[in-house]
């Protein structure tokens, strides 16, 4: 709606000047009249689309899409999301979650593979609705004194990925959603913390061979791949490796040289 709210201003006044469009949706969906026509409209008529998530490009030219799409990660302010100044001492491996707390963020099946990580322990960083059910789950589990519930951090956000030695992103994929980017797993990598993340949307894009994936749902794999991220490294020097993996079509979306266009499938 907002789209044709400015479109039909751009008509009113005879206007001719090009216009660009953004999307994120990587789930194919058709929407009912009006709306339909007016998303056929814009895409038979935009200079171009910027998409962050290669799906995503995919969906606009079935649906009619005629200009380029760029797919263009999404960004993060580096001078906030740093590395730790130093090591620190040595500690149980702190595993972070950062996010919505809601069942398709699978945080369910990340308080289960604690449960199979000896020492570990976990912070949440975010809330929703399902918080009280997770805290149930975390005292069912016999994890509830490894897990802290942080709620919403807002600044201090950096802070805590400077504080976790893994995060953990388990996104869950369901009928009406899939992760569109993921930047908790950008802010992660620029930290220098290393990312274990479900094998699921434009995870995969954005991790690239610079973090471990994992089947969605699946606790034990999640545990391992915990495990995984985590053991090569010592202490605060891990995620490094993350951010400085090389560059190019097989890195991680946010490494790549820019695409111009979607090959037709």
């Amino acid at each position: 709606m907002a789209t044709a709210e400015v479109l039909a201003l751009r008509r009113l006044r005879r206007l001719s000047t090009p216009f660009t469009l953004y999307s994120a949706q990587n789930i194919p969906k058709r929407y009912p009249a009006p709306f339909r026509w007016f998303e056929q409209y814009a895409l038979r008529r935009t200079a171009g689309v910027s998409v962050c998530n290669a799906e995503a490009g995919e969906i606009l030219r079935r649906k009619g899409l005629r200009a380029p799409a760029r797919l263009i990660g999404l960004g993060i302010d580096r001078s906030v999301f740093a590395p730790a100044a130093s090591a620190g001492p040595q500690r149980p491996l702190r595993v972070g979650y950062a996010g919505r707390l809601e069942p398709h963020k699978g945080v369910e099946v990340l308080i289960e593979a604690l449960g199979r990580l000896e020492g570990c322990t976990l912070e949440l960083a975010g809330d929703g609705s399902q918080r009280t059910h997770l805290q149930e789950l975390a005292r069912r589990t016999g994890a509830a004194d490894r897990v802290t519930f942080s709620g919403h951090l807002g600044d201090r956000l950096p802070d805590f990925y400077r504080r976790i030695d893994v995060l953990a992103v388990p996104s869950l994929p369901t009928p009406g959603w899939l992760e569109q980017f993921g930047r908790v797993v950008v802010e992660a990598f620029a930290s220098g913390v290393p990312v274990v993340a479900a094998d699921s949307g434009a995870l995969p894009e954005v991790v690239g061979q610079a973090g471990v994936l994992v089947p969605p749902g699946d606790p034990q794999a999640l545990a391992d791949g915990i495990r995984e991220a985590s053991s090569p490294f010592a202490g605060r020097s891990s995620g490094r490796r993350a951010w400085s993996a090389p560059s190019g079509s097989t890195g991680p979306l946010w490494q790549r040289p820019m695409r111009s266009s979607f090959a037709r499938r």
